[in-house]
């Protein structure tokens, strides 16, 4: 989802006053929640 959002962005979506900064934070978290799935420990 966040590369989705990521291409969507630099697509043109960044010119939108409201929805190109939220496509823009859905990109950064969907991002950061890929990486935190992936370092966070197993029990």
């Amino acid at each position: 989802m966040g590369w989705i959002h990521l291409d969507l962005w630099l697509a043109g979506y960044r010119t939108i006053d409201v929805i190109g900064p939220a496509f823009l934070l859905n990109a950064i978290a969907g991002f950061g929640l890929a990486v935190l799935l992936v370092v966070t420990p197993r029990d």
